[in-house]
């Protein structure tokens, strides 16, 4: 599977440690760290000549899978590129909630004092779930338990054909906080998709299996829902459009998507099997 990017906002000098810390932690846990650093051109991503700078920097939040905000005491010397009103930072935030980013941020504990421009910004990270920054040793340490449950757990399987199921399925699961398998969206392009497949099986704890007539006709869907019983792993069969179902697969508790709460059901029985 391609590593997940996780982009990183934060002041260079202020936040240092903390950064170096959320690298490392970033990088324990299977992912690529994305970030700017104007100190230090050998760590950060190869700047495009001739491109705005803050056009980069927003395109790296929109292409990224998980935000991580570090937030000090000040902002009001931070960057604001022209043409704008505010910081960067506070556009990277804003860029990372318009696209829906899983965002961890962390912030300074109560009582401490900000400058005008960064307490502006803190209210409004603050709206959503925070962590107080303590040490860099805790930032590493709560950063990766939260990076390790962001791996995708559940794997879909399904036939091509049934792409529309198999993608409401990705986006709901991933808005309630359950990272997705897909093949569309986890292989990364140039690998062997074979290979990739079998990995995925390997690194996931459960299938959700798309049952269709094209489904059960599909050879490497049928591998897959296989492979996953050989491993003695669960799997929660959505029968989508009715067909007949192999005898293995009957034993198992089916969702219904004719049913008006199928969504709810098979989140429900995610969580009481993770």
């Amino acid at each position: 599977m391609s590593k997940k990017r996780v982009f990183i906002s934060s002041r260079i000098q202020e936040m240092r440690d903390f950064r170096e810390a959320a690298i490392k932690g970033i990088i324990q846990a299977g992912m690529e760290p994305l970030y700017f650093d104007s100190t230090d051109p050998k760590r950060r991503w190869p700047l495009k000549p001739g491109v705005s700078l803050i056009l980069q920097l927003l395109e790296g939040v929109k292409t990224s899978d998980v935000f991580v905000g570090l937030y000090g005491c000040t902002l009001n010397t931070n960057w604001t590129p022209d043409g704008y009103t505010k910081h960067s930072m506070e556009l990277e935030y804003e860029t990372a909630q318009t696209a829906r980013l899983p965002c961890f941020c962390y912030v300074v504990p109560p009582g401490t004092s900000l400058d005008e421009d960064m307490n502006r910004l803190r209210k409004e990270v603050m709206k959503n779930a925070v962590e107080f920054i303590s040490t860099p040793d805790a930032l590493y340490t709560d950063l990766l338990q939260k990076l390790e449950k962001f791996k995708p757990h559940v794997f879909i399987s399904y036939s091509s054909k049934d792409q529309k199921i198999a993608d409401q399925v990705f986006l709901q699961l991933n808005q309630s906080g359950h990272p997705v398998w897909l093949n569309t969206q986890s292989i990364p392009k140039g690998e062997q998709w074979y290979d990739e497949m079998v990995k995925g099986l390997r690194e996931t704890d459960l299938l959700i299996l798309i049952v269709s007539e094209n489904a059960l006709a599909s050879k490497w869907v049928t591998e897959e829902w296989k492979t996953f019983m050989k491993m003695k792993k669960k799997i929660i069969p959505i029968l989508h459009k009715k067909c007949k179902v192999p005898k293995a697969i009957q034993k198992l508790e089916m969702i219904k998507t004719t049913d008006e709460d199928w969504y709810y059901k098979l989140l429900k029985a995610i969580e009481q099997n993770l």
